[in-house]
Order: structure tokens, then C-alpha cells, then sequence
């Protein structure tokens, strides 16, 4: 079972955050985050004048490019979406309200389309999503903490994880456990061949038939957008055997087996068991995809070319390497000339399309 708390705030889970000069503090997010408020702490009695403070964010594709919220991504249309890096983009002043509480500060985001773009009339985001946030001041300041939340919620659930022996006889020697987006809270032995060790360490002791095993309370991020990045992530470092899982899978599909690691993940309150859970998967289980092709017969010319469906004629394209005009050959012989994307998308090499065509 799995229990709400308060807010995730994400900068502790930042690549980067830091002073970049002695008046501008940055974070930096391997992967686009949904700010809707962050939290400046200043150092007792040093808060600075409000008017000699911004606020700002890193923009690029968003908001003209986005999902939204909960929407299905998968291959096709949205594989071709823009997504921003820490290279290409602009520092954006956000349209902020704050609220001065002594030294702590408030800021939460005015709707989108208000003043920073009014074109997006159906869009008026009280979020802002970015891949980093900066804090500038016209002076030195000291800030003694900055927190930037989402609207994720932190929550905590307990799983185990139990592992077989090795191939040699004995089960992982030692690993630890990390999270991603998340927290591990405490960490105790599922058997009495595991001892564990701080921080968040164990040592195995199994042979043979014996099998090792942790129980970890794991505080994780909950979202009910499929397509957030707060996500929790969970890896077992295990050497040979690291693995990782999210715990949206296992709270959501239930227990996770690792055939190939020899491992079960599952919510601690299901008392599941390792060696029952595979045997009756292996019983049970539809055949793998690499169990099928090995049972398939040797692939041959005939039957590749058989199985491949009839195809139309389509035309032949031509094109100098560096160049965006491209020339189309049709099978008729006749050859043809479209604008591609030179106008769509204008570069240095638009002015010199000098003809209107298709």
C-alpha cells in the first residue's frame, strides 16, 4: 500500500544548480520539468529588493510544440515533435506573482497567454515547462535554498526484492539501492542470508537453493500524467546484475520478474516469494519472442521475399548531399520538382528558391 504526501520538489533531482556568476543562480534538468511554483529561502535578513530580482526560464519549442497533459505518445506523429535541449533556446522572463513572507519568497506562474504569448489563446498554463530555471539578481544575494515543485505529489510505498543464486552458487555478493525522482526512506533484510548496511547497502550470503532479498520503503513520485519526467525510477546496482524499474509500473501491473537477473520486484504487502512466483510463471507464461524465433525454421531467400507484400511504384529521389532541394524521378522517366521544406522552414538558402512550385 502506498500512502499521498505533500509536493515533490525537484531540485535535488537537477544535473546542475549552482552559481553560474555571483548574481545568477541556475538549475538545470536532464528532461523538461512542469514548474508551478518555486520557493526562494534568502539568508536571514539579506532578502534583496523584489524589483532587482527575475525570475526566468529556459524556452524553446514549448509552449508552440507540446502534449498535452495525459494525452497517449507513441511512434508516428509525436515521434517528430521538438524537444528542447540546454543549446538551443532563450532565457524567458516568467510572468510571475510573488509573495514575500520576511526572507522566503513565493513565486507562482500568471496564465501563459496574459503577457508572455498571447497567441496561445487556448492555453492559459499557470505551469511553466522548461529545462532550466534561473534566479538573477542585480547584486549578491545569498540564498539558502531554492525549491521548484510540480504538480506531482511525493508518496511512499514498501516493496521487496528478492534474487537467486548466481550461476556460480552464490547470490550477489553486495549492491545497493538508489532512486531516481524518489527517496529510499529505510531499508531492512526479506531473509536471513541478507545483511544490510548504510547507506542503503546489503550483503548476500546465499548459496545454492537460497535465495537473498531486501524490503525498501521507497518515497516516490505520483502523477496521473503518463507523460511526466518526475517519475520514479529505481535501480538495484548490483554489478553484472544492475537493474532498474519504475515504480509506476509496479504499483500499477503488479510484480515485475527479471528472468534474466534471477529477480521479483513487488509491493511488500503481497508476501510474494521468488521461487513460487517463477515456477508458475514458467509454467503459465505466453512463449517469448525469442523462444519463437528459435523455434521458427532457418530464414531463406524465398520465403524472405515471399513475405514481403507487394509495393507501388514510387518515385526515385535525387538530391546533392548538404542540399535541401530534392528532385524526384518518377517511374514514368518524368522528374519533378517540389519546394520541400526550404519555405516551410526558411534558412539561408530560401532567398535563392527563385520559382513558386508544389
Amino acid at each position: 500500500m502506498s500512502r499521498a504526501l505533500d509536493a515533490v520538489d525537484v531540485v535535488p533531482f537537477a544535473a546542475r544548480r549552482e552559481w553560474i556568476t555571483s548574481t545568477d543562480y541556475e538549475v538545470w534538468w536532464e528532461d523538461p520539468r512542469d514548474l508551478f511554483q518555486v520557493v526562494v529561502e534568502f539568508a536571514a535578513g539579506t532578502a534583496p529588493d523584489p524589483r532587482t530580482v527575475r525570475l526566468e526560464y529556459w524556452q524553446h519549442s514549448w509552449p508552440k510544440v507540446r502534449v498535452p497533459k495525459g494525452a497517449p505518445v507513441g511512434a508516428g506523429h509525436s515521434g517528430w515533435l521538438a524537444i528542447d535541449d540546454w543549446t538551443n533556446g532563450r532565457w524567458q522572463i516568467a510572468d510571475s506573482e510573488l509573495i514575500r513572507q520576511g526572507d522566503l519568497w513565493t513565486y507562482t506562474f500568471r496564465p501563459l497567454n496574459a503577457r508572455e504569448f498571447p497567441d496561445e489563446e487556448d492555453f492559459p498554463a499557470t505551469f511553466r515547462r522548461t529545462l532550466k530555471l534561473a534566479l538573477r539578481c542585480e547584486a549578491p544575494c545569498q540564498i539558502q535554498a531554492l525549491r521548484a515543485y510540480t504538480d506531482s505529489e511525493w508518496r511512499e510505498a514498501e516493496i521487496a526484492i528478492e534474487w537467486e543464486a548466481q550461476d556460480d552458487g552464490s547470490s550477489t555478493a553486495e549492491g545497493r539501492l538508489e532512486a531516481y525522482n524518489g527517496e529510499i526512506l529505510t531499508l531492512r533484510p526479506l531473509v536471513s542470508s541478507t545483511l544490510v548496511s548504510p547507506p542503503y547497502a546489503w550483503r548476500s550470503a546465499a548459496v545454492d537453493a537460497q535465495t537473498g532479498g531486501i524490503v525498501a520503503r521507497v518515497r516516490y513520485s505520483h502523477n496521473e500524467d503518463s507523460n511526466s519526467y518526475d517519475r520514479t525510477i529505481v535501480t538495484v546496482r548490483a554489478g553484472p546484475r544492475t537493474f532498474s524499474f519504475a515504480m509506476d509500473d509496479l504499483l500499477a501491473a503488479g510484480p515485475i520478474y527479471v528472468r534474466d537477473r534471477g529477480a521479483l520486484v513487488s509491493q511488500a504487502d503481497a508476501h510474494l516469494r521468488l521461487r513460487e512466483f517463477a515456477d508458475a510463471w514458467e509454467r503459465q507464461h505466453d512463449k517469448t519472442i525469442y523462444q519463437r524465433v528459435t523455434e521458427m525454421p532457418e530464414q531463406s531467400w524465398e520465403r524472405a521475399w515471399n513475405d514481403m507484400p507487394p509495393k507501388r511504384r514510387f518515385y526515385f529521389v535525387l538530391g546533392c548531399e548538404g542540399g535541401r532541394q530534392k528532385f524526384g524521378v518518377d517511374p514514368t522517366g518524368d522528374i519533378f520538382l517540389g519546394q520541400n521544406f526550404i519555405r516551410r522552414v526558411p534558412g539561408k538558402d530560401t532567398p535563392r528558391l527563385g520559382w513558386e512550385g508544389q
